[in-house]
């Protein structure tokens, strides 16, 4: 069984509004490449 793993982007002020951040040029190919990792997609 493969292992089952969440994600959610938070602050450390636990803030987790996507709007509350501009993303920059390594934020976006981090998160790419996390995706790029995944067998599947729970959406």
């Amino acid at each position: 069984m493969r292992p089952l793993r969440y994600s959610i982007n938070v602050t450390l002020d636990g803030c987790c509004d996507h709007r509350a951040i501009s993303p920059d040029e390594d934020l976006h190919r981090h998160a790419a490449e996390n995706l790029d990792q995944a067998d599947a997609l729970l959406l």
